[in-house]
């Protein structure tokens, strides 16, 4: 997989941008809503109303075929 570095290489959209540059693999694409949720955790931004709401949501199972 390979992520286009002119932009910010690391955070929050990083996975959606290699979907979008068609650098990532299917099973990327397939899993995005789930990556992109565990980015968010990843990534916090520190807003009270967006960590409680990510503490109360969990990814999918992510399937890599």
């Amino acid at each position: 997989m390979r992520i286009n570095l002119l932009a910010d290489p690391h955070g929050r959209g990083m996975m959606r941008q290699s979907i979008a540059g068609r650098h990532g693999a299917r099973w990327v694409e397939a899993n995005l809503e789930a990556i992109e949720l565990i980015e968010r955790k990843a990534y916090n931004r520190g807003d009270l109303g967006e960590n409680l709401a990510l503490a109360f949501g969990f990814p999918a199972r992510i399937a890599v075929d």
